[in-house]
């Protein structure tokens, strides 16, 4: 009787942990932004006020302008040429990160699904950068790494004015088209990529999205 009572016991608790889990959140404040939304433009006015009340950080990185460039002889670099280079291939739904002209990381993506197209693009980044970032107004899941909260809006390095790479809680969509258009990663990719962006700054950072 009693082991028949502990098995029941036990298969309640599992009964109920996996119903935590299908009811644990699968997207987070990024994932759920829509850049095609006529209120897109507002709701990240609304996300930088947020981020630079929380953290201190301003949402965005300088950018040297031509004519300072111009003036100390700075080159302009494209692709491979730059410190950093990503190629988001939207076909095959993969990304490969170079380093210094070297390939140092192959990895999976999500861009936009039917009807939120990501755009083809290529450039530097535009400057918008978040770091890892719990959103009160913009709620979701929260994504952890080694056992730390990562917050909802983990990782975003924007291109394309409205557009952003950042990382993702549907992991298991990576490698299919799932966005909103924006280009989802592990969140390790999007840690390394984005640190990558503020060590070099966006000069020495190019993107390439395309088909």
């Amino acid at each position: 009787m009693k082991c028949r009572n502990l098995l029941l016991a036990v298969t309640a608790t599992l009964l109920l942990s996996a119903q935590a889990f299908a009811g644990a959140p699968k997207s987070n404040a990024m994932d759920e932004f829509d850049p095609s939304s006529p209120d897109a433009e507002r709701i990240l006015e609304d996300m930088d006020a947020e981020y630079e009340r929380a953290t201190g950080k301003s949402p965005f990185l300088e950018t040297p302008s031509l004519s300072l460039k111009s003036m100390f002889g700075i080159q302009d670099c494209k692709r491979t040429e730059c410190a950093v280079f990503l190629d988001i291939n939207k076909s095959t739904q993969k990304a490969d990160l170079y380093e210094n002209g070297v390939v140092t990381r192959t990895f999976k993506i999500s861009s936009g699904k039917q009807g939120h197209s990501t755009p083809n693009y290529n450039g530097h980044p535009t400057g918008r950068i978040y770091d890892a970032h719990q959103s009160s107004r913009y709620p979701g899941g929260e994504v952890y790494i080694d056992g730390k909260n990562m917050g909802n809006m983990p990782y975003a390095v924007f291109f394309k004015t409205l557009y952003a790479v950042h990382g993702t809680l549907s992991v298991s969509k990576l490698g299919t088209r799932a966005s909103h258009g924006c280009v989802r990663m592990h969140t390790d990719n999007a840690r390394i990529f984005n640190r990558l962006v503020r060590a070099n700054g966006i000069a020495n950072v190019y993107m390439s999205v395309h088909d």
